[in-house]
């Protein structure tokens, strides 16, 4: 089970590399052939990629950060960008896992925001909301649900321009959800960070 995890870990970052290599190629073949138009307005969005969960707690004066478990991620994402710079979105993040003993099904719903200084490819996600889901505790192998719980996100990444409705990018997420003291710890929440490729489609 570990040899397969890490060879579709090795795989998404071989993808990975292989559109950031290329991108900047269909950016010219695309932006030096035809008008460009502002990303604004309406647009979907979805993110696949992988990447690692992990409990976090308070021990005293300690913070402490479990090990991370590897697993799948993805997202779905509906906004409005004002402009090149800002934009706003409902976003629905999601990780799964089936590693060895620890099995995780974790995910939050959140309202955030997005911004591309200077209208650049380069951006920043924050957001609030909600989740839940299942997880296996580390020490002794025990299953929690979490329902209704508050979650925050945040999240760094690149978008190349493919034409006047589509924009590829790569993407590191983080998001993070109140345990509820279900670890047994004080200030602790569950959480996941990917990495991941996503597509944005401007309606």
């Amino acid at each position: 089970m570990k040899a397969k995890m890490n060879d579709s870990i090795l795989r998404i970052t071989v993808l990975t590399v292989i559109l950031v290599i290329s991108a900047p190629s269909i950016l010219w073949a695309y932006e030096g052939h035809q008008e460009r138009d502002a990303h604004d307005g309406i647009f979907i969005g979805l993110s696949a990629g992988g990447g690692g969960s992990s409990i976090n707690y308070s021990d005293g004066s300690r913070s402490i950060t479990e090990d991370p478990t590897p697993g799948g991620f993805g997202a779905l994402r509906l906004g409005y960008a004002f402009n090149e710079s800002f934009a706003i979105s409902l976003e629905n993040f999601g990780f799964g896992s089936d590693y060895e003993d620890e099995k995780w099904e974790i995910g939050a719903s959140f309202a955030s925001m997005t911004w591309h200084p200077g209208g650049s490819g380069f951006y920043v996600r924050a957001g609030v909301g909600g989740g839940g889901g299942n997880y296996t505790h580390p020490e002794d192998g025990t299953r929690h649900e979490l329902k209704d719980q508050l979650a925050g996100m945040f999240g760094i990444g690149y978008d190349f321009r493919l034409c006047n409705k589509l924009a590829l990018g790569v993407g590191m997420d983080s998001f993070a959800i109140n345990a509820d003291k279900t670890t047994g710890y004080e200030d602790d929440f569950i959480g996941s960070g990917s990495f991941s490729i996503q597509l944005n489609w401007f309606i």
